[in-house]
């Protein structure tokens, strides 16, 4: 027979082990953050639906992640190329476009980002609504409807410019051109 106290440590044991198993379930059955839900454009533009309800559009060569942080209340993208997004605005939640530590924060908006890892640029298009367009250590700038900023990598600073006519042209499929050269309209059409 067993001797009363190595009976009790062994008791002891077994109630830690399964607590601690427990807890680890718990952890991973409450996870604050889904895993991400990758959407890829590669040789055409694509349509889509965020699982917050939010429509983009992904323009060629594009690739975006989506997170949600529950805890936090948090939308997240990550984007490499160009994307045109409508957001499901909820004043209870944020949603954020992050671009290598260069963010787009949603106040209500739609609004078409072109980030591709080689240009040395961001530019960010608001059509509707408004946004934040800012760095960890750069307030950055507020844009409105119509307003174009741009982020210069190498420089790490914001500029205001205004938007070119046919930004949105791989979305909406219209192109407009006045006293435009050839050779301009034959590089957007492609």
């Amino acid at each position: 027979s067993t001797p009363p106290m190595q009976m009790m440590w062994r008791i002891a044991a077994s109630v830690i082990i399964v607590l601690g198993v427990g807890f680890f379930a718990y952890k991973i059955s409450t996870s604050k953050t889904i895993e991400p839900i990758v959407v890829t454009a590669a040789k055409e533009v694509i349509s889509d639906t965020l699982p917050d309800g939010s429509g983009v559009v992904l323009n060629k060569e594009t690739k975006l992640a989506y997170t949600f942080n529950k805890k936090k209340k948090e939308h997240t993208v990550q984007l490499e190329g160009e994307a045109y997004f409508n957001i499901h605005h909820d004043e209870s939640k944020t949603f954020i476009i992050d671009i290598a530590g260069v963010y787009i924060r949603d106040i209500g908006t739609s609004f078409n980002v072109k980030a591709y890892p080689e240009s040395n640029t961001i530019e960010v298009v608001v059509e509707e609504g408004e946004v934040m367009f800012y760095t960890d250590t750069d307030s950055g700038v507020y844009l409105k409807a119509n307003g174009k900023g741009i982020y210069d990598k190498a420089t790490k600073t914001f500029t205001i410019d205004q938007p070119e006519a046919n930004v949105l042209a791989y979305k909406t499929r219209f192109f407009s051109f006045s006293n435009t050269d050839l050779f301009t309209v034959a590089e957007a059409l492609n």
